[in-house]
């Protein structure tokens, strides 16, 4: 598992596939900006050759992730336990696909993120 720190801020660029074995996820208790485009978007999956929902954990924003900063554009989030799951944290995600994710596609408690044109599917 890979954690963001409350004072370190991960930047991912375009096209970039970020794999995750099994058990293992991305807890953000800083700043993710994940902004890739229509024609390349930040892939989040399973390092599995053949993969299958919930394969790895998933994205956790906790509590001390960085609301103002934390963003998600033109994502793909796939075959995890939980694709995104906000934990008094209010990330925005954008133009994003949430999908083939065993539990949900995106779970939220005690938060508000902005959630605009995504495509949630599968979960």
């Amino acid at each position: 598992t890979v954690t963001i720190s409350e004072s370190a801020r991960l930047v991912i660029e375009e096209g970039v596939q970020v794999r995750f074995d099994g058990g293992c996820g991305l807890v953000v208790n800083g700043a993710l900006i994940a902004i890739g485009s229509a024609n390349k978007p930040i892939v989040f999956t399973s390092s599995a050759t053949i993969p299958a929902k919930g394969a790895w954990e998933g994205i956790y924003f906790g509590d001390s992730s960085q609301d103002e900063v934390c963003i998600l554009e033109h994502c793909i989030v796939e075959y995890a336990q939980v694709g995104i799951r906000c934990r008094y944290a209010s990330p925005k995600i954008f133009d994003s696909i949430v999908r083939e994710n065993l539990q949900y596609g995106i779970r939220c408690e005690d938060s508000s993120p902005i959630l605009i044109h995504n495509n949630i599917s599968e979960n």
